[in-house]
Order: structure tokens, then C-alpha cells, then sequence
């Protein structure tokens, strides 16, 4: 029995030592710590002041990645042939009545394309800033000037309160969750949407009786297209 009670007294002491140097190692840190709080207080207090920021940030960035597609009318905040428009992770939506124009982003270093290039985009241009490439989806032979509706009002509003001339700002424009094309071709609707992802889809809603061969698309700034193995439309841009 007094092998094991030196053993165990051996053990508490050595438990014991342990203890004191974790605690003189943390009190050590402290002091460290103090002792640079005191030489430099802007660095603590910087860190503290973007520690909070810097995890807002993360926390805003993962929120919008996730928020649904919404299709916003164009009020004056984009060229006027744009009837309605989205943007999303990486791209920039513009629907006019006959073609869907998406600005998109090469960087991914981008959250969306600049104003620049949104703005290269809406007005037909084919070659948009650096960094972005556009891709023209036209529907062929299409009416020329069909209805385009929102649909599926979204409780959200689009504010753009840019410069200081509050004539020009653009304010409480509704959002929706759709946009029709109504007859773009006999007895044809075109709706654009969001899948459960948040990225675009379109569909198109055939009538009885109506001809679904008059659909076609011309796609403007394709590099390259093929059919993939899921008999998928592949199309490769200057974005990729």
C-alpha cells in the first residue's frame, strides 16, 4: 500500500506542477497581451471593431447566396428597351419582350457585374468591361412586341438612391417572383423564374393545339455549344 501512496502523492504533485505552469503560462499571455494594449491600443481596438464587422460580413454574404431570384420592372433604372430585371451570384438578368441578356461575371473575386457592364449589356453592346462576358439569348421569330407581365408579387421593394440628385433616385419598385411573355409565339407564353437554388430558369407553356416547333433560340456571345451527355444545351461563354 505505501508503493501506491508514493505513487499517487507523486502523481498529485506532478498534477500539481502542471497546474501552477498553465497557470503562469496564461498569466504570461496576459501580461503580453496588456503590455501591448498598452504600447498600441489602436491595434486591440481595431481588432475588436472589425472582428464584429468581419463576421456580419461573412454571415450578409452566405444570407444573399440564398435569398430567391425576384424580377424587379424597369423604372427608369436601366436602359429603356428593358422591360423587366434581376441580378443574382455572379450575373446580371435584363428581359426586353424578344431576348433575356445576362451580364456575367468572370472574377470570382466579383460578387456581380459592375453598373459598367450591366449597363454595356442592356444597351446591345457586345463586348461589356473587363472581367465580364454577355450572353444573348434571342427568342427567333418571336412577336415583336408581346405583353411582359410580372407575376407572383414578392413582399421585398428595390431602392436606388445613387448620387445626390434625388430626381434621379428610384424608389419602392415591386419585385416578383415570375415574369410572363405572353404569346411570344401563337399560343406560347415564356415565363422566367427561380429554381429552389436561386438560379434562372424559363419555361415555356404550350397551348393546345399550338405549334411548340415555332420555338427557337438564337444565342449571341456563345463560344462554344454543344448537347451533353443529359441531353443538356451546353453553352461556353468568355466566362466560361
Amino acid at each position: 500500500m505505501n508503493r501506491y501512496a508514493g505513487k499517487t502523492r507523486l502523481g498529485v504533485v506532478a498534477i500539481f506542477f502542471a497546474a501552477a505552469l498553465a497557470v503562469l503560462a496564461i498569466a504570461a499571455s496576459s501580461a503580453i497581451r496588456a503590455s501591448v494594449a498598452a504600447k498600441h491600443p489602436e491595434r486591440i481596438t481595431a481588432r475588436a471593431a472589425n472582428a464584429p464587422a468581419a463576421a456580419a460580413k461573412v454571415r450578409v454574404a452566405g444570407l444573399y447566396g440564398k435569398l430567391p431570384l425576384s424580377f424587379e420592372p424597369n423604372q427608369g433604372q436601366s436602359d429603356k428597351r428593358v422591360k423587366f430585371l434581376s441580378r443574382g451570384n455572379g450575373y446580371s438578368l435584363f428581359l426586353t419582350s424578344t431576348e433575356a441578356v445576362l451580364a456575367l461575371r468572370k472574377n470570382s473575386a466579383e460578387s456581380k457585374p459592375s453598373a459598367k457592364s450591366c449597363a454595356a449589356a442592356a444597351n446591345g453592346r457586345k463586348r461589356a468591361e473587363a472581367g465580364y462576358s454577355v450572353l444573348r439569348i434571342s427568342l427567333d421569330g418571336a412577336a415583336k412586341s408581346p405583353t411582359v407581365t410580372g407575376l407572383d408579387p414578392r413582399p421585398g421593394k428595390a431602392n436606388y438612391l445613387i448620387g445626390n440628385d434625388r430626381r434621379k433616385w428610384r424608389t419602392n419598385i415591386p419585385t416578383y417572383s415570375k415574369v410572363k411573355i405572353s404569346n411570344a409565339y401563337p399560343g406560347i407564353d415564356v415565363v422566367y423564374h427561380g429554381n429552389n437554388e436561386g438560379r434562372l430558369e424559363s419555361d415555356f407553356n404550350v397551348a393546345a393545339g399550338a405549334n411548340y416547333r415555332a420555338i427557337r433560340l438564337k444565342f449571341d456571345g456563345a463560344q462554344n455549344m454543344k448537347i451533353d451527355a443529359d441531353g443538356n444545351l451546353a453553352v461556353k461563354t468568355g466566362g466560361g
